[in-house]
């Protein structure tokens, strides 16, 4: 027997064209574009690193956690 073939699919829809604008308002002047920078290799981001609390900037003593107790009372750190 043979086979039942497919209808063909219907022909697309001729779209309508869009609606004019409205008259009065005109549109703005397009600004000109900015020309973009000059393209090189850009340095790799470094990531900053956390501040550590109660540490002066540029030495190199360890956290408060770590130092003895009287260090800690003296930073606000009283409890352990």
């Amino acid at each position: 027997p043979p086979k039942a073939r497919k209808a063909p699919p219907p022909p697309p829809k001729a779209r309508k064209a869009p609606p004019p604008p409205p008259k009065g308002k005109k549109a703005p002047p397009s600004k000109p574009k900015k020309t973009p920078p000059p393209q090189g290799k850009k340095p790799q981001r470094k990531r900053a690193k956390r501040p550590v609390s109660g540490k002066p900037k540029g030495s190199p003593q360890t956290k408060p956690k770590k130092r003895g107790r009287r260090i800690r009372i003296k930073l606000g750190l009283k409890q352990s």
